[in-house]
């Protein structure tokens, strides 16, 4: 699991994410403590806190469902997108450390 610093240096990494309904996101920059991007198709953008983001990353979150106990407001699908990315961030990252046992 990523603490606070690396989980921010992670969403760093990560400037478009999918979400599981094949919705792109794209332009994700972090703004002090959120995340702002925009939905391709729509064209809407939205903001995430990064504290809220990362409450839902500490519990392991992997549904919309789950994702509206965490983030405020309607931004439950990019939120689950770019956690998404974390995950598989970190599962390469984990990987990377096994190797090198």
């Amino acid at each position: 699991m990523f603490t606070p610093s690396e989980f921010i240096e992670c969403l760093g990494k990560i400037s478009i994410a999918k979400s599981v309904k094949g919705h792109l996101y794209k332009d994700l920059k972090l703004i002090g403590n959120r995340i702002d991007g925009i939905r391709c198709d729509t064209k809407k953008h939205f903001k995430l806190s990064i504290e809220e983001l990362y409450c839902a990353y500490e519990k392991g979150v992997s549904t919309t469902t789950e994702m509206r106990n965490y983030i405020k407001g309607w931004a439950y699908s990019p939120a689950l997108a770019i956690l998404n990315e974390v995950y598989k961030l970190e599962a390469q990252v984990e990987g990377l450390k096994k190797v090198e046992r």
